[in-house]
């Protein structure tokens, strides 16, 4: 598959999916997880949901996520760029006392989030973000790009 996201974006020591499939499988953990992400998305956007992509993305030091959105030519072409969401759900944040602890900034209007293991930041889709990570120990974050409907 066609890296559509990151060409150009995922920057440094990082380890990510190679497919945009990471939540497509039968194995329990992760189909339990999924289907608990699913529910909680419904309850939180007051839709049903359907996931376009999932990915997982480990964080070294001296890795980044430079600057983008999630919008795609499709989005655009399609008229979807409003019911499409992000969300990281950060499974590990990693080394807290680094220089670069992984901050997520958003872009216009600007804010940062400093994320805790298991929080999940949901964020319109078209909204630029970028991250940079200098810790000692592993970060690893899940990602989903979705839609209301």
């Amino acid at each position: 598959m066609k890296d559509r996201y990151s060409v150009g974006i995922r920057r440094g020591n990082m380890i990510f999916s190679t497919d945009y499939a990471f939540l497509d499988t039968d194995h329990p953990v992760i189909r339990k997880f999924r289907d608990n992400l699913l529910a909680g998305l419904a309850a939180q956007l007051h839709a049903d949901i359907f996931i376009g992509d999932s990915f997982f993305n480990i964080y070294h030091a001296g890795s980044e996520a430079r600057f983008h959105n999630h919008i795609q030519d499709v989005d655009r072409a399609l008229g979807l760029e409003a019911q499409k969401f992000s969300l990281v759900y950060y499974v590990d944040v990693g080394d807290k006392a680094a220089d670069e602890p992984g901050i997520l900034h958003l872009y216009d209007p600007d804010y940062a989030f400093d994320p805790q293991p298991g929080d999940v930041i949901l964020f319109p889709s078209g909204s630029d973000h970028a991250t940079s990570y200098s810790g000692v120990t592993d970060r690893m974050i899940i990602g989903i790009n979705c839609y209301t409907y």
